[in-house]
């Protein structure tokens, strides 16, 4: 079994996947953690020059809300299929929000069970 720590990693590359091949580029930080039933992603994105002038006003702040749900729907699907995958576990809820302006996205999933017991559980039979 992987250990905690290389589960995130792998959150973390498949987001970076998704977001190459869909903008080409931008995101500066990408941190994944597993607490309890959940993984938490913090996303720090890098706008490029053309959403920095889209931003100066509501509409395009809007816009550019839209665009970034979007992916994070996609960001969904490769996360789901990534977890059942690597620790057959289910998730049940997923969660987002993003503040353009100061460049940040984070996603919540809730899992179907408490997977940090398992890594627990896995390092404790390893002692």
């Amino acid at each position: 079994m992987k250990t905690k720590k290389d589960v995130e990693i792998d959150i973390t590359e498949a987001i970076t996947k998704v977001e190459i091949a869909h903008i080409g580029g931008g995101y500066q930080r990408i941190r994944a953690h597993i607490v309890g039933d959940m993984v938490v992603i913090r996303i720090k994105c890098l706008l490029t020059p053309f959403e920095k002038e889209l931003i100066k006003n509501a509409e395009g702040v809007s816009l550019l809300k839209k665009c970034r749900i979007c992916l994070a729907e996609r960001l969904r699907e490769v996360l789901e299929k990534l977890l059942d995958d690597l620790l057959n576990v289910k998730v049940i809820s997923f969660c987002r929000d993003i503040n353009v302006t100061a460049g940040d996205m984070f996603i919540v999933l809730g899992l179907d069970e408490n997977i940090e017991q398992k890594f627990q559980k896995a390092k404790d039979e390893r002692i």
